[in-house]
């Protein structure tokens, strides 16, 4: 079974799910977190949870708690889930429905990453920004794209053998 790391944009995972159903997939964190925000702006809340000073701070809590699902054991998201949603706000069920559609009983495909931690896909992030700066050239010829992943490989390379030597001289 093959592994991919992604983040937690829908349509790529539900482009996944049709087109590779035996891919194991992890998310990013930040990525998760980062869609729930973008429920909770959606639907208008973000000034209440911004501005939670006030009295009002349990649109705060219940999106906080909704953040903290991934931290679940697997065999408990489901259950403890549901506990969050029965305790939430009203204002809070809609973001708390688009978690479970689409996250939580929804595609049963996605995996939790931990223990003992989320990973980000922050090396892929860097990675493609180091070989896009490589590149120079937007939209660049299939053989220009080609010679430029040949040289990566073969730094690559060098860079593996250095730390296969620097590992051997340390025994």
């Amino acid at each position: 079974m093959g592994l991919m790391i992604a983040d937690f944009e829908i349509a790529a995972m539900n482009v996944n799910r049709d087109f590779s159903p035996n891919i194991f997939r992890k998310g990013c964190l930040f990525h998760f977190n980062q869609s729930l925000w973008r429920k909770v702006v959606d639907d208008g809340l973000r000034s209440l949870y911004i501005n939670a000073e006030n009295e009002d701070h349990t649109v705060r809590r219940d999106v906080q708690r909704l953040m903290a699902v991934p931290f679940v054991p697997m065999d408990d998201v489901e259950e403890v889930f549901d506990m969050i949603v029965e305790e939430a706000d009203d204002r809070v069920l809609n973001v708390a429905t688009h978690l479970d559609n689409n996250y939580i009983r929804g595609n049963r495909t996605l995996r939790r990453a931990i223990p003992p931690l989320f990973p980000t896909n922050n090396v892929v992030e860097a990675y493609h920004s180091k070989f896009q700066k490589i590149m120079v050239i937007h939209h660049a010829n299939v053989w220009k794209f080609l010679d430029e992943l040949r040289s990566e490989e073969h730094d690559f390379h060098q860079i593996l053998a250095q730390h296969q030597a620097a590992c051997e001289q340390e025994v």
